[in-house]
């Protein structure tokens, strides 16, 4: 919501992790739920028109509302990433090469993450020795930006994008950078200034 966080808190990866809401106009925390596994076995964790979605145990895409925890998929191989409209979608590795679900669509690059936009374009987050985003409209693909190894190299590092009003976010690493969904402007936000690698994007009104 554009005027409130949700994220997870837990006192180790061993434990159940709650869910917290942060309003952004006054600051208050208060806890509103609990994901009902184990952080360690949790991957994913987004909000979308009042529900939330995780991936649990690598393969299992849940839908937790109103207190009611949905399965809405099993994968037949580890997910990678997700993104959610008026559906659900989510990108796995097989035999070298990821693929997503519903999209007649595979890659020998690495999927970190997924986003629409308000047209039901998806913007695709690849890593092949360096951050990739595409567009796909549901039937054609274009590159929006490759880094072509300038922000380095780094499978490993946590990455995550976001689609809104016409411009794309990501993160790279530690930094934060920004593009208008046709490739031009592409410039810094922000910079991490402590020892922590950026694990998620958040934008307000």
């Amino acid at each position: 919501m554009g005027d409130t966080l949700y994220f997870l808190q837990s006192p180790s990866n061993f434990s159940a992790c709650a869910i917290m809401m942060l309003t952004c106009d006054n600051l208050n925390i208060s806890k509103i739920g609990t994901i009902p596994t184990e952080g360690n076995y949790l991957k994913t964790f987004k909000y979308k028109n009042g529900a939330f979605y995780y991936v649990h145990y690598d393969k299992n895409l849940i839908k937790l509302q109103n207190s009611t925890v949905e399965l809405l998929s099993v994968s037949p191989e580890d997910i990678n990433a997700v993104a959610i409209n008026s559906s659900f979608i989510h990108s796995y590795k097989m035999s070298g090469e990821d693929y997503i679900t519903g999209y007649n669509y595979q890659t020998d690059a690495t999927i970190i993450d997924l986003d629409f936009d308000d047209s039901s374009n998806l913007f695709i987050y690849e890593y092949y020795d360096g951050p990739i985003i595409k567009k796909h409209d549901g039937t054609n693909v274009s590159v929006v930006y490759d880094s072509d190894v300038n922000l380095g190299n780094g499978a490993n590092v946590l990455s995550s994008l976001k689609h809104h009003n016409g411009k794309i976010y990501f993160n790279w690493g530690k930094t934060l950078f920004s593009l208008d969904e046709n490739g031009s402007d592409f410039r810094i936000i922000n910079s991490s200034k402590d020892e922590f690698y950026i694990n998620g994007i958040v934008i307000t009104e």
